[in-house]
């Protein structure tokens, strides 16, 4: 079912999307082809390798040509978020592109719904001129959450065709703390399922198609990644090398996934036994030489260390054998 652009409030109704599910649920396993039960990966270690930072995810840069001609929404006020955060929940600055409400469907516990302002400050005029609905129907990705690093990456490479907008709750609702406490629980019910949240919605050729990604922020708060283009949302990765990304740990699964298209398209050439040997062979390469990395670090550091007390050593030599001929001398202080 296509929507039509309205900026006023009416009962949820399903979108259609490219990818089910459309409700949260336990999700299935991938469909992709299934991998004989190789050997344990190896694991990360604390001491071997650094945990994977949190991503801060920037406006991009690059953008579009001018925007189509549609048939825009009324445009909302340019407001911004309280700068300090002491005086509200949200330090989000940005111009509203966008206000209404966001929907979920979770299996046999009804809906929920959330009125939210959407905020940008890079591609305003595009996001205003989008075929926005009067409701987000919200779905499940279908695919796990990526290792925050890949995610970003993902981002970067359709700068050019997308923005990044913030979610906040509505600054001007009666009764905020009910419509907060939906965020909660949003937020929570895609960190269970491991998952983002989907929307569909009409492009500038009017097709409905999946247009937004959307994942938790900070908190009270929701990032969204708004695709401006005809085609919509591309694909989210979810394998490197025939391998299911939320099976391999971070660490590893960025390093295989920035291994050069020539060296991924070797390794698919393989049968999966041999191709699951050689990336589990890469994994152990890759934790030995960074192991071998810290241990060269603590050996200069130790080094180092051990210099600079030689030195301080031979400081107080010298100033005992300076006392020592005064003392043979005759001489003192």
């Amino acid at each position: 079912m296509e929507t039509q652009p309205s900026t006023s409030s009416s009962a949820p109704q399903q979108i259609s999307g490219h990818h089910p599910p459309t409700e949260f649920r336990e999700m299935p396993a991938s469909n992709s082809s299934p991998l004989p039960p190789p050997a344990p990966l190896p694991q990360p270690t604390n001491a071997v390798l650094p945990q994977v930072p949190r991503s801060t995810f920037l406006p991009p840069t690059a953008q579009l040509g001018e925007p189509r001609t549609v048939h825009p929404v009324a445009q909302p006020p340019s407001v911004a978020g309280p700068s300090n955060p002491a005086q509200g929940r949200h330090d989000v600055v940005g111009q509203v592109v966008w206000e209404g409400s966001l929907a979920w469907t979770i299996t046999g516990k009804g809906t929920g719904s959330a009125q939210v302002s959407l905020l940008a400050r890079n591609c305003v005029d595009q996001l205003r001129a989008m075929q926005w609905p009067s409701i987000f129907i919200l779905k499940p990705s279908q695919h796990s959450v990526l290792p925050p690093q890949i995610l970003q990456d993902w981002i970067e490479r359709n700068a050019g065709q997308c923005a990044i907008v913030h979610v906040i709750s509505q600054p001007r609702l009666a009764d905020t703390k009910t419509n907060e406490k939906s965020f909660v629980a949003l937020a929570r019910l895609l960190a269970d399922h491991s998952r983002y949240a989907v929307a569909a919605f009409s492009g500038p050729n009017g097709e409905n198609r999946d247009r937004m990604l959307l994942f938790p922020g900070k908190p009270y708060q929701f990032v969204s990644v708004v695709f401006l283009g005809k085609e919509g949302m591309p694909e989210l990765p979810h394998e490197v090398c025939g391998m299911s990304l939320s099976k391999i740990p971070p660490q590893f699964a960025l390093l295989l996934y920035k291994l050069p298209q020539a060296q991924q398209a070797l390794l698919m050439e393989l049968p999966q036994e041999k191709r699951i040997q050689q990336i589990q062979a890469f994994m152990a390469q890759q934790m030995k030489l960074q192991a071998q990395a810290v241990q060269q670090q603590q050996q200069q550091q130790a080094q180092q260390q051990q210099a600079a007390q030689d030195q301080s050593n031979d400081e107080f030599s010298i100033i005992d054998g300076i006392h020592a001929l005064k003392l043979d001398s005759g001489m003192s202080d």
